[in-house]
This record gives structure tokens, C-alpha cells and sequence, in this order.
């Protein structure tokens, strides 16, 4: 029996809930029985309670949580389930005023049946008080119980998470026996991201998104790159065919080329091209050794920074400065494709090299939650992303990160104002550009980009493209991520012209400037219409 000094076990019952209460018996208190919360003077109610349990049935291995509140009160007493007065301890993975993050054992208990939540005296087990609140262990799936294994495909998993979280999510890797692939710090998003691989994807990501709700824990979705089928444009947005729009703001002194700096995440550019005869490009690798997609980078930084005049090739920001995180690869099948590991290291690799405008021509029909949060950081930190808005269709679901709150989404326009019939719709579309038809450069195959090995803390070197003597040339293309630069071009000449205007003024002096289309104000076709550069 305990004595009335000690820690007593109550079971209350609040609104129908079977729940624990430790309380401190007064020995000074005749009326004090042990076991029996005196009462208190008025102050918080520092008491532990334990108020439910997070689960309807747990799988042997799975974490389960233990809801409350002043949990870590609760002293030297820890979770156990009992059956038949046999008592099983839970490992706890995490714990807080709030809850416990538990896991079961991965053998021992048995399956489909209902355990007694306990609290036990770690220092000794044979003493624990019992609660009415009951764990049930899942049934197991018939074809296990007949002893029959099914396999499925291992997933990798990627988690992103702050860096004191570390070494607890390593633990619950390690408890769970899912070794660590990938470590990498993201340094401008200070966050740690990893990338782990298993046969149960689902099950981890549950169980983790459980155990760690502020991490991002989601598989490693592939993003397609936004263009279309391959199948004019400055005029449509009151571009000067015969010069760059911040020429005149050059010779006037008001800007410098110098300045002028743009961030591309996409595949590799064809630096032998003679559309980037002396252009700078900087660039950094994040693809591993895979095979880089060269067509599509190649074609988005033309339309930038081309000086290939006699090619018909001249970009709308000859000059400036590109830096280019090579993320997206071709497959084996000929597609495009940029994974969330590596596309949420190369924007932080552009974070780093403060960068605020992003060029992004990916897009997924995947709300990734690491992929979302990866760009809420970089819009957080000042940057201003401009993203495809993907070409699915008018039906399809919303694709990010163009959904992003945040992120600026440009669709795709002819050059007769219709739109693009491969262009996604919805309420998240910002701005129509031209998209369909546009004339950029080819990657020839010869000569190498201008990249640093992808590490994020990579510190490439300005790297002039060297001319090739490549017979090279160009195509015609569409698709909404050959819209995005145009819009990206306008950004840009606002920004020369007021170095410290704000994200939010920027967006609202590009959309009250555009031509509006389709139904009279915004709509989810169009966005806020045709956009005008103000050049």
C-alpha cells in the first residue's frame, strides 16, 4: 500500500472519459485519504492527466499516442498495457505537457484483442495503477495470418525537419529499423531534410507525422516539367522587339546589368549554345549522377538572356546574371522529371545565393507537404517564385507549387488571346503570358554546363559560355512554363526601377496592369488577365 506521501492514482471521469489524475495527498490534512486529490488553494492545476488515446486499434511495431495535459509531472511513473495482470512496457519516442509518443512492441501482445492502458513505477513494475482507457492491436491482415508475405515496392520518404529535432527522429528511424539514406542541411531554410526508404511508406509517414507533428514527413513525389507538346511574344506584353526593356534604364543610370539577377530551377542549360555567347550562368547540380534534362532549361533561359539575334533568339534580360539549380532529369522513358529531394535542395542552394526571383517551371498534382513548406520558407525569406501552372487540363486538380499561397502562377495564351487548352484553371492563376508557339533555343548535345557538384553549400564560380561551333538552332514550343518567364522579365523591371518594393506591391502593380480576359475580372482561366510589362 502506498504510503500517503506518495504519488496516488485517481480515476476521474470528465464528460463520459475515463481519465488519470496524480495528486499529492496532505499527511498535515485530517481529511486527506491517500489516493484522494486534496483541495487546492486557487492557482494553475499543475495535476498530470492522461485524457484519451489517439488510435482505434495499433499495429505491433506502430506508434501510438497517449493524449493529456501537465504530462511531465508525471515523474518516474511511465505508459504500460495490461492484460490478465501480465504488464507490457511502451518505449516512449517523445513526450510533452500534452502528449506521449509511444511504440508498441513488435511481438508479444496479441492481435485483435483490447490491453488495459497502465501506469507503471519504472523502477518497479509490479506497481502500476490501471485506467478504463484500452488499446486494441489491430487485427492481423488475413493473408499474414496465413502466413503468406506480400511485398510492395520500397518508396523513399523524405522528412524536413529543424535541426534540434535531429537526433529524436533518428531514434525513431532506428526503432522502426529504417536506415538513413540522405542527410542534408538546407542551410538558407534552416531545416535538416532526409530521405529514407522502406516497403511500408504509408505506415512511416503516418506514424512520423504522429510522432513529430512540426516536421514535413511525405514520399519523394516527382514533379513533371511544364511544358507541352511542341508545337511573337514580346509584342503581346508591349516588349520592345529591338532592345532589352532595361537598356534605357542602363544608359540612364538609374540600373546596371550587374544587378540584375535571376534564379532558374529546371534541368541543365546547353552552355555551348551561341544564344549565351558572354552571358554569365552559374549553376549547381542536384541530381546524383542522374541524367540532366538539358531541352527544357535550355529553352526557359533563351527566352531570359539569348544573344542570338540572327538565330532569332534575344532574350528579354540580356545580362543578367542566371544562376541555375539543375534539379530536373530525363528518364529512361524520355520524361522530365525533378524530385522533391532535389528540388527542395536547389532552391535552398538559390536561397543561399540570395536570390529573389525564381524561375519554376515544375509542377505536380501532388500536394507534397515537404514541397509546400519548402517553398513557404523561400517566399518567407523575401524570395518572389514565379511557377507554371501546369498542363493537365481545365479539369485538373490544382499543381504546385503553383497553388502555393504566395507563389505568383502564370498560365499560357496564344497569340490570338486564347488559352493554352492544355493550361490548368482554378482560383489559384495570377497572370496569362504568351505560352504557345514560343521561339527558344535547342540544346545541341555538345559542351557542358557551367555547374558546381550538388552540395548545398556549393559555391560555384562565374563561368562564361564558351561559343560552339556546333551547327545549333532553335524550336518552337508550348506549354504554361514557357509563359513564366515573361512575367518574371516584367518582376524584374519593376524591381530596377525600386530595388525595396515589397513582394505584395510588386504582385499588385503586375496584375492591375494586365489586359483583362475572359470573364470581366479575375477568374480562374485568366487570372487577372494578359500581362503588360510597363517596359
Amino acid at each position: 500500500m502506498l504510503k500517503p506521501s506518495c504519488l496516488a492514482l485517481l480515476l476521474l471521469i470528465n464528460t463520459g472519459l475515463s481519465t488519470f489524475a496524480l495528486a499529492q495527498a496532505d499527511p498535515s490534512d485530517p481529511s486527506a485519504v491517500p489516493g484522494t486529490a486534496p483541495e487546492r488553494p486557487a492557482r494553475e492545476d499543475r495535476s498530470p492527466e492522461i485524457t484519451g488515446l489517439v488510435s482505434a486499434c495499433v499495429r505491433l511495431g506502430d506508434m501510438l499516442t497517449i493524449e493529456g495535459k501537465n504530462l511531465l509531472e508525471l515523474g518516474r511513473r511511465a505508459p504500460a498495457l495490461e492484460l490478465n495482470g501480465k504488464v507490457t512496457l511502451i518505449d516512449v519516442l517523445n513526450r510533452s505537457n500534452e502528449r506521449f509518443i509511444t511504440r508498441l512492441p513488435g511481438e508479444g501482445l496479441q492481435a485483435d484483442q483490447a490491453y488495459r492502458l497502465v501506469l507503471v513505477d519504472k523502477n518497479n513494475i509490479r506497481q502500476y495503477q490501471r485506467s478504463d482507457l484500452r488499446v486494441r492491436i489491430c487485427p492481423r491482415p488475413a493473408a499474414l495470418a496465413e502466413g503468406v508475405t506480400t511485398a510492395t515496392p520500397e518508396r523513399d520518404v523524405l522528412i524536413l525537419i529543424a535541426p534540434d529535432q535531429e537526433s529524436s527522429v533518428l531514434a525513431a528511424l532506428a526503432a522502426r529499423s529504417v536506415p538513413l539514406l540522405e542527410r542534408h542541411d538546407l542551410v538558407a531554410m534552416d531545416r535538416l531534410l532526409l530521405r529514407v526508404r522502406t516497403e511500408d511508406a504509408t505506415g512511416l509517414i503516418l506514424d512520423l507525422r504522429q510522432v513529430f507533428p512540426e516536421a514535413e514527413v511525405d514520399l519523394n513525389d516527382d514533379l513533371a516539367a511544364g511544358n507541352g507538346p511542341r508545337v511573337y511574344a514580346k509584342k503581346k506584353i508591349a516588349w520592345p522587339e529591338g532592345e532589352s526593356c532595361f537598356e534605357p534604364l542602363i544608359q540612364s543610370g538609374i540600373a546596371n546589368s550587374s544587378g540584375l539577377v535571376v534564379g532558374l530551377l529546371d534541368g541543365a542549360i546547353d552552355s555551348s549554345h551561341p544564344a549565351f555567347t558572354g552571358q554569365t550562368l552559374i549553376s549547381a547540380d542536384f541530381l546524383e549522377g542522374l541524367t540532366a534534362d538539358r531541352e527544357h532549361a535550355t529553352a526557359i533561359a533563351s527566352i531570359l538572356t539569348a544573344v542570338a539575334p540572327d538565330m532569332g533568339l534575344k532574350g528579354l534580360l540580356p545580362g543578367a546574371r542566371l544562376y541555375s539549380a539543375v534539379v530536373v532529369r530525363r528518364s529512361a522513358e524520355g520524361r522530365q522529371l525533378a524530385s522533391t529531394e532535389a528540388t527542395l535542395r536547389g532552391l535552398d542552394w538559390l536561397l543561399q545565393q540570395n536570390i529573389r526571383l525564381i524561375n519554376v517551371s515544375l509542377a505536380s498534382d501532388r500536394a507534397n507537404r515537404l514541397l509546400i513548406r519548402g517553398f513557404e520558407i523561400t517566399l518567407s525569406r523575401g524570395a518572389l517564385v514565379f511557377a507554371a501552372a501546369g498542363n493537365q487540363g481545365a479539369g485538373a486538380p490544382p499543381a504546385y507549387p503553383a497553388a502555393v499561397e504566395g507563389v505568383i502562377t502564370v498560365t499560357a495564351l496564344d497569340a490570338a488571346n486564347r488559352i493554352y487548352p492544355a493550361a490548368n484553371q482554378g482560383g489559384y492563376i495570377d497572370l496569362a503570358a504568351p505560352g504557345v508557339d514560343i521561339w527558344s533555343a535547342a540544346a545541341t548535345g555538345g559542351g557542358g554546363d557551367a555547374s558546381v557538384s550538388g552540395t548545398a553549400s556549393a559555391s560555384p564560380a562565374s563561368v562564361v559560355s564558351p561559343v560552339s561551333a556546333v551547327s545549333v538552332g532553335g524550336a518552337y514550343r508550348s506549354g504554361t512554363s514557357y509563359a513564366v518567364p515573361y512575367v518574371l522579365a516584367a518582376a524584374a523591371l519593376f524591381q530596377l526601377r525600386n530595388p525595396s518594393i515589397s513582394n505584395k506591391v510588386l504582385l499588385l502593380a503586375l496584375t492591375r496592369g494586365a489586359e483583362d480576359l475572359g470573364d470581366p475580372g479575375r477568374d480562374d482561366v485568366f487570372g487577372a488577365g494578359l500581362l503588360q510589362s510597363g517596359c
